[in-house]
């Protein structure tokens, strides 16, 4: 069914609210494509992020028992 026909059959304000629709709906479809790629993205940074943490925990505990421990050879 081409343009003109469905103007003609239906009239003009439906047509451009079916159109509107179709517009719509294609556009949500990308927008969740995107929000999963992003999700996706998302849920992998806060893993690194997780494993950052827990490794600068770490070095930053061996720093504090170093202060420490010099700390306690000047008293």
């Amino acid at each position: 069914m081409d343009i003109s026909n469905l103007i003609s059959t239906l009239g003009f304000p439906i047509a451009c609210c079916i159109a509107m629709g179709y517009f719509i709906y294609q556009m949500w479809g990308k927008i969740n494509l995107t929000l999963d790629k992003i999700t996706e993205t998302n849920n992998q940074l806060v893993l690194t992020n997780q494993s950052l943490i827990s490794n600068m925990d770490s070095k930053i505990t061996t720093i504090e028992n170093k202060v420490d421990d010099i700390a306690n050879k000047i008293k």
